[in-house]
């Protein structure tokens, strides 16, 4: 039982909790096969020139474009990979160049250099407990800070105490499809945006209303949507990413302005993922007797949950609870699949 339960769990990849963990380069490709997927598209300003570029991770590895001809600049590995809780950006010491941050539960360990090396650490929240952890310069002090998002109340830190300087409400909380941060207008400070469907509505003064609105893409068939300053104008503008290709915005007027190919791609997010019902407290404790298939369900979950895959304790538990048909794909007893789908329901009350 215990091989074919840890077949199980890995299964939850083929039902779409998971992804798969590291990618090829184009010359690592074996012929005839396709490339995998990467483990996470990020934005950032990487050199200081004004304009945001993409970077892939790959593991603990991140690619950086700096001049949008889709070959990796400038590489760095930091963090451990896929079983981090969660990858940030920001610019964390006011240089003008975003580095790496990596998110333990509520531990933010921030590299300033690219050396690699944690040279700022910062606790902040609750860690998995929170909705989301966000990054902007909410004071236009030229320095990104972390923010924590508990269902339509966001708690910014403008000064890395581990405080919440200024709280703002905004949205419907769980229920958008996405929680966006950008300078939408240029004034030096970041602000929240909402996601529903292809409609981006966008916060410019944190009074928590809709300053501005705009249609982009095709709202969750896309495969992600991403923030950056694409010109250099000082505004922050969408980009919706299809497989491996990248098209940005840079005016408001929902037209791809530029398009760019980058990286191998990744899976669609998963999306309209019923509500499920959570687990037994006893139930849970009897299945955490077996550490090893425990952790491994903890470590799926952690990796949906990082690739924006599955956003709600409640979201979780429907997505587990489509791992009950894994032993029938799997050709074993169906009662495997079943408990495969009940290590991972209790692994969501640990990670959500």
């Amino acid at each position: 039982m215990k091989t074919t339960l840890s077949l199980a769990l890995a299964g939850l990849i083929a039902l779409g909790l998971t992804i798969p963990s590291r990618g090829f380069t184009s010359k690592d490709t074996p012929l005839g096969s396709q490339p995998a997927a990467e483990d996470q598209y990020l934005v950032g300003d990487w050199e200081a020139d004004k304009r945001s570029n993409l970077a892939v991770r790959r593991s603990n590895l991140v690619l950086m474009d700096t001049n949008f001809d889709g070959l990796a600049d400038k590489e760095q590995s930091y963090g451990n990979g896929s079983t981090e809780d969660q990858y940030l950006v920001g610019d964390w010491d006011g240089d003008g160049k975003d580095n790496l941050a990596v998110r333990r539960g509520k531990a933010i360990l921030m590299d300033t250099n690219f050396d690699g090396l944690a040279d700022k650490t910062q606790e902040y929240g609750n860690g998995n407990s929170e909705d989301q952890y966000l990054v902007g310069d909410w004071d236009g002090d030229g320095k990104d800070n972390i923010a924590v998002r508990r269902g339509n109340q966001i708690l910014m830190d403008t000064n890395f105490d581990g405080l919440a300087d200024k709280t703002q409400a905004y949205g419907n909380g769980n229920s958008e499809d996405q929680y966006l941060v950008g300078d939408w207008d240029g004034d030096g400070k970041d602000n929240i945006a909402v996601r529903r469907g292809n409609q981006i509505l966008m916060d410019t003064n944190f009074d928590g209303l809709a300053d501005k609105t705009q249609a982009y893409g095709n709202g969750n068939s896309e495969d992600q949507y991403l923030v950056g300053d694409w010109d250099g104008d000082g505004k922050d503008n969408i980009a919706v990413r299809r497989g491996k290709e990248i098209l940005m915005d840079i005016n408001f007027d929902g037209l791809a302005d530029r398009s760019q190919d980058y990286g191998n791609g990744q899976p669609k997010a998963v999306t309209n993922i019923p509500k499920g019902s959570p687990p037994s407290s006893i139930k849970c404790t009897a299945l955490k007797a077996n550490p090893t298939l425990y952790l491994q369900a903890i470590a799926a979950v952690k990796l949906a949950k990082n690739a924006g895959r599955i956003t709600s304790k409640e979201q979780c538990y429907g997505a587990a609870g489509d791992a009950a048909i894994l032993g029938t794909i799997l050709g074993q007893d169906p009662l495997v699949g079943v408990i495969a789908g009940e290590y991972a329901k209790c692994a969501c009350n640990d990670v959500f």
